[in-house]
């Protein structure tokens, strides 16, 4: 991600600073920062930590976004229903340790930012239609916390097998089409 937004930067003639940082890794003497960016992670931090630590390194006038993405029920996204279905199968230990733990959840994140410095919200998002082929749902999913190639262990081929096979069962040929809203909330500063 953080390659495609230099490039974008670049392309743009924009002068920025890109710094990638875990929320456990932040520290008071970092930044200070204009803009934190969190991409479908922020479930899985101590949002209400993460958010004091921001206060303390983004400017005034600075803010956080927080993205995220959402398939609709379509018939397009039934693939999306497959390996939601593999993925709790093969994940589901790590799903267990990760409630156990109080981890994760994706309760909406507006009662978080109204609790922080960053209240003040807005959102944008867009809706795409994109062709997918097997392998980048395979991709996906081993892109995941839960069903990371580590994550999974032995259980990484035969998991890969079974999404496969499913995947397969939906579509011969191997090709996809994905309809996704790509969202992004905007949080800053009450002025």
């Amino acid at each position: 991600m953080l390659e495609a937004a230099r490039a974008a930067a670049a392309a743009e003639g924009l002068k920025i600073n890109f710094s990638q940082r875990g929320s456990a890794e932040l520290t008071g003497s970092d930044g200070p920062f204009r803009l934190a960016v969190i991409g479908r992670a922020f479930h899985w931090m101590d949002r209400p930590a993460t958010l004091a630590m921001l206060d303390r390194i983004i400017t005034p006038g600075g803010g956080v976004a927080l993205l995220h993405d959402a398939h609709p029920p379509l018939e397009e996204n039934n693939w999306y229903k497959v390996l939601g279905k593999v993925t709790e199968k093969y994940g589901r230990a790590r799903m267990a340790h990760v409630k156990e733990r109080g981890e994760g959840g994706h309760r909406r994140y507006e009662s978080f930012l109204f609790a922080s410095t960053f209240a003040r919200i807005d959102g944008l998002s867009v809706t795409i239609r994109r062709a997918l082929t097997e392998d980048d749902i395979v991709g996906r999913a081993f892109s995941t916390s839960i069903c990371a190639r580590d994550a999974l262990g032995e259980r990484a081929a035969p998991f890969e097998i079974e999404l496969r096979a499913a995947l397969r069962e939906l579509s011969p040929d191997g090709r996809f089409a994905e309809v996704a809203e790509l969202a992004a909330v905007l949080a800053r500063r009450p002025e």
